[in-house]
């Protein structure tokens, strides 16, 4: 003989919110919004120099095709092709943030993708400033002769190395020693 056994209904499941759950999602939906915008900022930065670099670089392209460019010394003709390969590597470095970004977009790397792109903006402005230094003493070599344009050169390379390294590591750690002095 078969024994029926009986059923009972299944417990009916409360649904409980666990509030850390939720808490963790808007942190990390505020970390991506941090994030995200960090990115958009780094852009808008890159942008600026991208435009530099675009104009450097057309004047060194179209240089090699004036009448006077046959008769530049060979010291001239290495600072154009240092020139040259320094705009390039300028603007390699520049633009390399944007197809990063498409290959790793929807990827969850955020922070990857902003840290990568900001390595790459520093060193892209440093190409930058030695192309543009470099662009200057070959310019002044032709115009003023080779020693004054190397003193102009340098004096020019201190100055953009002041105002685009020094002044914000200065202003950096300035603030960093603020925030670690015992208040007064």
């Amino acid at each position: 003989m078969l024994e029926t056994q009986s059923r009972a209904a299944p417990p009916t499941l409360v649904a409980v919110r666990d509030p850390a759950p939720k808490a963790g999602r808007k942190a990390q939906e505020r970390e991506r919004a941090r994030l995200t915008a960090a990115y958009a900022e780094l852009l808008q930065e890159i942008r600026v120099a991208q435009t530099g670099v675009q104009v450097l670089l057309a004047f060194l392209l179209t240089l090699a095709f004036t009448p006077r460019f046959g008769t530049i010394t060979p010291l001239q003709r290495g600072l154009y092709v240092a020139d040259l390969l320094l705009t390039s590597v300028a603007a390699s470095l520049l633009i390399a943030p944007a197809p990063f970004h498409r290959l790793v977009h929807g990827r969850e790397l955020r922070r990857q993708l902003l840290d990568t792109s900001a390595r790459l903006a520093f060193w892209g402005l440093i190409a930058l400033m030695l192309a543009m230094v470099s662009s200057l003493l070959l310019i002044l070599d032709v115009v003023l002769g080779l020693h004054l344009a190397t003193c102009l050169a340098g004096l020019t390379l201190t100055w953009f190395a002041a105002f685009w390294c020094g002044l914000p590591y200065w202003s950096r750690r300035r603030a960093r020693l603020r925030r670690t002095s015992p208040v007064a």
